[in-house]
């Protein structure tokens, strides 16, 4: 029933039908000699949607449709247009061949462009070169609807390129770099058109193409007729070797401790002229050795060179470290003092510092551990040494120097002092010695002794410094020494101190101050005055005297301060004690006068004022009523409503 299905499907293509514009399409075709290609026939926008087809390929002599290994013709249909489609190819004789396609159940083609059917076209061997036209006729095509269309013939062009037989070239084998150009292949030739050459595949030229740098060269050729590539581009490997390069390094020598010498190397094998320059990477050069390295040989190694067109190989060399001796100067001030070899990395034993007297040494300049790679200078200095020289009066520092050994000295000044002559200075050297020096003198006070009492000058003023005198002494109020007269103005601590023939003792207005122990166990002493200048009587200056009964006349105009103990273990109780007569109710209140018998006046006309009983009117200089006298400034009004003033200074 399929069978005769398909004799009625190609009865209908086969009747005449509508002719259409609509056609085939086919790309110009060319075939080497024994050569197969697919082609496809396209459809070329048809106006309708067919479900069938009929046409005959006509081709031409030489041209045929190629079979499989089953004998079978090689056509299909394009996948992408058939749906259950069936093609079927009929060989007609004469090289014609009838193509007839259909479905069974009247599908349509898809699409309306594309190819549409694939044909394995075959080119007999030996077909001569020429330019064919193929045909295709009696196009016949169904509708879904069962109408026919009838297409015009299609022609295309089949060309059989010419026969081009090409010898190709030889690479050249054994080339190496020379720095120059060299031909890369022997020349190759064909029998049509000329045999051209390309190192790049783009540029081709009928020149043996050369090369230069050491490398693999691929070198393309192909028969070019004017400007027609015969053949293909065909290609072939050269290989340039790069030349051999020895890289060389020399023999050194150095002491030991010395820093490696620069290293140098030499070169064997550059081409035309060519020199380090053209290395890309230099060589480097190393050695094991140090300046450390004991003695012995050492490999000087070269290694790390690149050059494109070299293959490098390397020479080692040699290192030989022999022994370092080297010298240590040691100068001191410039001038040599000592020398010492050392071998080199050998511990170092500074030298002892160098003495001289009356100069300090500085130290050696810096000295290494262990001795370099090199002689070593150590300088050192002598800086004089400056020593004191002091001056001492009386114990005590006068003046300070400082001299530097060896100087002269001329001696200092004799100092003065009013009241004082100079004993002179001690021993001086001449030039100063290498240790400090102390020079002595004293000043002796200038004195004078009247009636068995001592004065002495106390720089303006005279002091009664010791007396000796016994019965009614008078201390004078000024003395001349040296034709200058000084004032008396004190006695001294202790100055008549366990006088026991002393009876009595007149103390001018001068004197403003007496010192502690002045008087202290003059046991006859009875009779004491005192001038109006006194203003300080000192620790138990009055002590222990007055046995008999003491009479002490006080002029002062004011209450002198005066050491509580100032008559300790004297009977003043006993005593009478007469003072101004503003100042008598004062001495009742201040201690230790106030420990006298009886206080009375210079005058008999003032009574004394019992200050007990009149407590109430003693007043401060702010007019505030006081309880008692205080020490400062006090008024005190008595009944007869008089007011007098008086100070208390209390020691």
């Amino acid at each position: 029933m399929k069978y005769c299905k398909m004799i009625l499907m190609a009865v209908l293509l086969t009747m005449v039908g509508r002719t259409y514009a609509d056609n085939l399409k086919v790309a110009n075709v060319e075939l080497k000699a024994g050569e197969t290609k697919e082609i496809a026939i396209e459809l070329s926008n048809p106006s309708k949607q067919y479900t069938a087809f009929q046409f005959d390929l006509v081709l031409p002599d030489g041209i045929s449709i190629a079979k499989n290994d089953k004998g079978k013709l090689i056509a299909k249909l394009d996948a992408d247009r058939m749906d259950d489609h069936t093609l079927n190819v009929s060989d007609m004789g004469s090289n014609t061949y009838r193509l007839l396609a259909f479905s069974m159940t009247n599908a349509e083609f898809y699409g309306t462009s594309g190819a549409l059917v694939k044909i394995t076209l075959k080119a007999a061997d030996g077909i001569g070169s020429s330019t064919k036209t193929a045909s295709i006729k009696s196009q016949v095509f169904t509708e879904v609807g069962g109408e026919q269309a009838k297409w015009s013939d299609l022609n295309f062009t089949i060309t059989i390129p010419i026969d081009v037989k090409v010898t190709a070239p030889t690479a050249k084998t054994g080339l190496v770099y020379t720095g120059s150009a060299q031909e890369l292949v022997s020349a190759g030739s064909t029998n049509v058109g000329t045999l051209q050459y390309s190192l790049d595949g783009s540029s081709y030229s009928a020149t043996i193409p050369t090369g230069t740098d050491a490398k693999t060269y691929t070198v393309y050729y192909k028969a070019v007729n004017g400007n027609e590539d015969l053949t293909t581009a065909a290609r072939l490997t050269v290989a340039i070797s790069p030349t051999p390069l020895k890289i060389k390094a020399g023999s050194y020598s150095k002491k030991q401790g010395e820093d490696n010498p620069v290293f140098t190397m030499s070169y064997e094998g550059f081409v035309n002229y060519e020199t380090e320059a053209v290395l890309t990477k230099k060589p480097t050069v190393t050695c094991q050795a140090t300046k450390d390295s004991p003695v012995g040989e050492y490999d000087v190694i070269v290694s790390g060179a690149e050059a494109q067109n070299y293959e490098i190989s390397y020479i080692n060399g040699k290192l030989t470290v022999t022994a370092g001796t080297f010298v240590l100067t040691y100068k001191v001030d410039g001038e040599i003092y000592k020398t010492v070899n050392y071998v080199y990395g050998t511990t170092i034993t500074p030298e002892a510092e160098p003495t001289k007297e009356g100069y300090t040494f500085s130290g050696w300049s810096e000295i290494p551990e262990t001795m370099p790679d090199k002689d070593v200078t150590v300088t050192g200095t002598f800086t004089v040494n400056k020593y004191k020289l002091i001056y001492k009066v009386d114990g005590e520092v006068y003046k300070t120097y400082e001299v530097e050994y060896g100087t002269s000295i001329t001696p200092e000044a004799e100092p003065t002092k009013d009241g004082y002559s100079f004993s002179g200075w001690s021993f001086i050297p001449s030039i100063m010695p290498a240790e400090d020096v102390v020079v002595d003198g004293t000043f002796i006070q200038e004195s004078i002794t009247l009636f068995d009492v001592l004065y002495v000058i106390n720089g303006d003023e005279a002091s009664v410094y010791q007396g000796h005198a016994g019965g009614e002494t008078k201390i004078q109020s000024s003395v001349v020494i040296n034709g200058r007269s000084y004032e008396v103005t004190s006695i001294a601590d202790g100055a008549f101190f366990g006088n026991k023939r002393l009876k009595s003792v007149e103390i001018p207005s001068t004197v403003t101050t007496i010192g502690k122990n002045a008087f202290l166990n003059c046991s006859s002493l009875n009779i004491i005055k005192i001038g109006k200048g006194i203003k300080e009587i000192g620790s138990k200056a009055f002590s222990n005297i007055g046995y008999e009964g003491l009479k002490l006349y006080c002029e002062a105009e004011v209450l002198p301060s005066t050491a509580s103990d100032a008559f300790e273990n004297t009977p003043i109780d006993k005593g009478t004690l007469i003072v101004t007569d503003e100042l008598v109710n004062v001495y009742k209140l201040v201690m230790p006068w106030n420990g006298f018998g009886s206080i009375i006046g210079f005058t008999t006309d003032i009574r004394s004022i019992d200050i007990e009983s009149e407590k109430d009117f003693i007043f401060d200089m702010q007019g505030n009523r006081l309880d008692n006298i205080r020490k400062g400034v006090n008024i005190i009004r008595t009944k007869d409503g008089k007011s007098k003033k008086f100070v208390v200074k209390i020691k």
